[in-house]
């Protein structure tokens, strides 16, 4: 990652300062605020990917799991008819 230009101002309390007027200090903790503004918004933009794939792979679960409920349902049900019928047969 680069690091980025100094930005020419700081706001603190509403007053808008140049930092060009302040010392080395000011602009390495002012370099560093950016860098790490920079990384939170990276870090967001990784948390909503990660949110969107998890609620994807939700969906697909959760229709899996109702297909996979339902058909199990289907061949229980199924397989209670199957001896009524025998016996239907056998009479």
């Amino acid at each position: 990652m680069t690091t980025p230009a100094s930005p020419p101002e700081i706001i603190l309390d509403g007053v808008s300062y140049n930092i060009n007027n302040f010392s080395q200090t000011v602009h390495a903790m002012v370099n560093i605020r950016s860098r790490w503004e920079e990384d939170l918004a990276e870090e967001r933009a990784a948390v909503l990917k990660t949110e969107s794939a998890i609620r994807a792979l939700d969906e697909q679960l959760s229709k899996i799991v109702t297909d996979e409920l339902k058909a199990k349902a289907e061949a229980a049900a199924k397989s209670k008819e199957a001896p009524a019928e025998d016996k239907k047969d056998a009479a």
